[in-house]
């Protein structure tokens, strides 16, 4: 979050994505535990600032996704011609190798590829 606030890359979050996450924090103990409510908001507001572009019907050749779920991810991505789909999500990140555009990376192979293109950690 900290280096798409600084304008190093163009954070595109679908809104599905995010009630995902506040309502996962919310109810999963072990992610309240470690993650403060206002910190929570924060998050939040910061992923609600974010474009938030249509997504139509593409008739599109999309790799079997095991997780329904991350199918509406993965069309997102391809929606909005993004570069980059980052995830932690063993299901999408299996996909990696099957698709060009949009790359799919861990979060810390991210982290490290925006390092190596110059950007400083924030």
């Amino acid at each position: 979050m900290r280096y798409a606030v600084t304008g190093a890359f163009e954070l595109m979050t679908p809104a599905a994505v995010r009630a995902e996450l506040v309502r996962n924090v919310q109810s999963k103990r072990y992610l309240s535990e470690r993650i403060a409510p206002a910190a929570l908001e924060e998050l939040a507001q910061v992923l609600n600032v974010q474009d938030e572009r249509p997504v139509v019907e593409l008739m599109v050749d999309v790799p079997t996704v095991r997780d329904l779920d991350d199918y509406f991810v993965l069309v997102s991505a391809i929606a909005v011609d993004a570069d980059v789909l980052v995830s932690g999500d063993d299901d999408l990140l299996v996909l990696s190798q099957l698709l060009e555009r949009p790359r799919i990376l861990d979060p810390a192979a991210f982290v490290a590829e925006l390092q190596t293109l110059g950007y400083a950690d924030p």
